[in-house]
C-alpha cells in the first residue's frame, strides 16, 4: 500500500494511506498544491499524524 506523507507550515507531518500514484502525480503537477489537496486528498484517505 502507498503512503503520502505531507509536511505542513507549522511542521505536523500527516501520512495519508492507499494515495494512488496517478493522485500523487496530479498534486505534484498542480498549480495550486494546497488546493488540489484539500479537494482530493484530505477527506478521502485515512491520515495518521507522524509529528
Amino acid at each position: 500500500m502507498l503512503a503520502l506523507q505531507v509536511e505542513f507550515d507549522g511542521g505536523s507531518i500527516m501520512q495519508y494511506l492507499g494515495v494512488p500514484q496517478e493522485t500523487y502525480r496530479r498534486l505534484s503537477s498542480s498549480g495550486s498544491m494546497w488546493s488540489y489537496f484539500r479537494d482530493n486528498i484530505e477527506d478521502e484517505y485515512t491520515a495518521k499524524r507522524i509529528r
